[in-house]
């Protein structure tokens, strides 16, 4: 199968080949490809509207950006506990109704990929 919809082809690929202008700059199966991405985006929608990205000291490196009055999209590294993140939000009176795990990981990786490429 040949696709630019890069969650299409993480839903119904085993094995992913990446091109960039001609070339293959990776070839290997799904899982693996996965596996390097260091990163997870989750989006929360809240209870109560934020007037701000809330701001986690202990948490410098999860980034939180507001998409809307209530939803927030959260990115942390895989390594970290999202535990940690849900603890730190409710201490600060942020209340999650629910959450997403964002599914076009593929896509977040080829992005990666081709600022390195640059």
């Amino acid at each position: 199968m040949t696709t630019h919809y890069l969650e299409e082809a993480e839903q119904l690929c085993d094995r992913i080949a990446i091109i960039n202008g001609g070339k293959i700059i990776e070839n290997t199966t799904k899982r693996a490809l996965l596996h390097q991405l260091d990163k997870e985006t989750f989006e929360f929608e809240t209870a109560h509207p934020l007037e701000a990205s809330p701001s986690i000291p202990p948490l410098t490196d999860v980034e939180f950006t507001l998409t809307d009055e209530t939803s927030l999209r959260v990115v942390k590294k895989k390594s970290q506990s999202i535990n940690a993140i849900l603890a730190h939000l409710t201490d600060q009176g942020i209340i999650i109704t629910s959450m997403r795990h964002k599914t076009n990981r593929l896509e977040e990786l080829y992005m990666e990929m081709m600022d390195h490429e640059k």
